[in-house]
């Protein structure tokens, strides 16, 4: 990726920020970076580099912690989304820094193999080289490579289209290399998700979780040289790598949509196969219904009648509010913050569900709340 064209959208990462408002907030036994402008203790920090490395206060108090700074608008919570964000959706596990480093490891590797499986293999696949009585072109076996071929080419030319469509202004996503990003990305999640595949609206929750990965990123390596001997510079340039802003985004991309948001898109195959024609859009009618006339009404029932004395239908503006979380109603900057104070919201209200059965609340929170 050339970040020349688009340094706008680039933060300048600051390791001794790193220190004081990422490692002390989640991890030292001293807070700094809150209302004051201390320097960092870097003596307190490095002497208790073992606890830092290994104490488990991450889940007890610290996401609590910065959710509150979240909501409250600090300033020592304006970076570092790229992690944040995973932790407060509970993506990560970890208890401590060391764990989650693994952890985001662990997580990186597993996609790099799918990408191997749905991206390098096929495209290494000879398929002159099998036999032609069993595989061929005429073949209707779903297995049959040529089908197969077919099929994925047909699925990526889908994405591609609404890629090219998608913050088209900016010129980050003008980038070829990036489009071919976002594209990978969304094939693999639909190859993995049959029942699902891909939709339109997918494209562009995808593009909010790319530029917030990508604007961290260590883009200027020399800038870091005189810290490459320094305590946690190794787990600073192992979080905001450059080379993983592919595998992050499809990280939170996926937990994202399993946390109840893949089930409000449906794919073509299923409305043909389905035997009523408003079977697709039960789950969506019903969650309009529900914000609407009972979430709604209990919130704020000033604005609720005058709807109804409107009669304006809820779903004509709840539909793609629900599917596609502001990202058509605001610009992506605005879009962020709004997702910073879902995100907090969800952590510190316990929200989070990734039970399909109880799920409900994790659309309709966001709506409900800006009218608050």
């Amino acid at each position: 990726m050339n970040d020349n064209n688009f340094f706008e959208d680039l933060y300048e990462l600051n390791f001794e920020d790193f220190l004081k408002n990422f490692i002390s907030i989640l991890f030292s036994s001293k807070e700094y970076g809150n209302d004051n402008n201390d320097d960092v203790d870097k003596t307190h920090i490095y002497e208790n580099n073992n606890y830092i490395l290994k104490n488990n206060d991450i889940k007890k108090s610290r996401l609590p912690f910065i959710a509150n700074n979240i909501i409250n608008n600090k300033e020592n919570v304006k970076l570092y989304r790229r992690i944040y964000w995973p932790l407060l959706l509970g993506i990560y596990k970890a208890e401590n820094l060391e764990d989650l480093i693994n952890d985001i490891q662990k997580k990186r590797h597993l996609y790099l193999q799918d990408k191997e499986e749905y991206i390098i293999k096929p495209i290494n696949l000879n398929i002159q080289k099998l036999d032609p009585q069993i595989f061929h072109p005429l073949s209707s076996d779903d297995k049959n490579p040529w089908t197969l071929k077919q099929k994925n080419q047909e699925l990526k030319e889908e994405i591609k289209q609404d890629i090219l469509r998608t913050y088209s202004e900016k010129k980050i996503f003008q980038n070829e290399e990036i489009r071919e990003i976002l594209n990978t990305i969304l094939f693999i999640w639909a190859k993995k998700n049959p029942d699902i595949s891909y939709k339109q609206g997918m494209n562009e929750i995808l593009a909010i979780f790319f530029i917030v990965n990508y604007r961290e990123h260590l883009h200027n390596n020399n800038n870091y040289y005189e810290y490459e001997k320094e305590l946690f510079f190794k787990e600073f340039s192992n979080l905001f790598d450059k080379e993983f802003i592919e595998a992050d985004t499809y990280i939170i991309f996926d937990h994202f949509m399993n946390m109840g948001l893949k089930y409000l898109f449906t794919s073509m195959e299923e409305k043909k196969n389905s035997t009523n024609k408003n079977t697709c859009k039960t789950v969506l009618l019903h969650k309009c219904t529900y914000i609407f006339h009972k979430l709604l009404k209990n919130s704020d029932k000033l604005l609720y009648n005058h709807l109804i004395s409107l009669s304006i239908e809820p779903q004509i503006f709840l539909l793609r509010w629900i599917r596609l979380f502001y990202c058509r109603e605001f610009p992506i900057d605005d879009t962020v913050i709004l997702w910073d104070n879902f995100f907090a919201g969800t952590q510190k209200l316990k929200y989070i569900q990734t039970d399909k059965s109880n799920n409900q609340e994790i659309n309709i929170y966001i709506i409900i709340i800006t009218n608050n």
